[in-house]
């Protein structure tokens, strides 16, 4: 017995191409890209095996389509989160030489603080900014995601106050 055979989806080829017209609408609305919306609608046709018949084939689809949606903006916002990150802790370069001085000392200062981070926190940190995605990292580190996830809030908590801790050593001198 072939695939199509076990396929319990009885449906003709013009309810199939309408099905799949409505999946790549909603997933386009979703995300913003047809291209990516797409490839996603052919993700879940291929969830389809799995289907079992207790509800009609567009909610299927749809239940499908909306874990994909989620698991595509799970691994597309930590980059996002990470370059608001960064572009917070750093100021924006301007063309005078004193803002690049001050740009130029806010750099090493951040790779000071992150080289005194421990050992875990540090490489995982180390990763994160190149903009590996948490699942690459706990792969590369032999972790979880929830321990890559852990990890990096806590490192960028200890810079936080590390950051305010010298800020007011420099607005206070004793």
């Amino acid at each position: 017995m072939n695939d199509l055979q076990r396929w319990p989806i009885a449906a003709g080829p013009k309810t199939l191409r309408q099905l799949n017209a409505e999946l790549v609408t909603y997933l386009c609305r979703k995300i913003g890209s047809r291209d990516i919306a797409e490839d996603l609608a052919q993700d879940a046709w291929l969830a389809c095996p799995s289907y079992r018949g207790e509800s009609s084939l567009r909610t299927f689809l749809r239940a499908v389509a909306r874990r994909q949606i989620a698991e595509w903006y799970r691994t597309t916002r930590p980059r996002r989160a990470r370059q608001h990150f960064v572009s917070k802790s750093l100021p924006d370069p301007a063309t005078t030489l004193s803002s690049r001085l001050e740009h130029a000392d806010e750099i090493a200062r951040l790779r000071r603080w992150l080289s005194q981070l421990p050992e875990p926190f540090q490489s995982t940190v180390r990763l994160w900014l190149t903009g590996m995605s948490n699942k690459a990292i706990a792969q590369a580190l032999g972790c979880s995601e929830n321990t890559v996830r852990s990890r990096v809030s806590r490192a960028r908590t200890m810079m936080r106050t590390r950051l305010e801790r010298e800020d007011q050593t420099l607005a206070n001198p004793v």
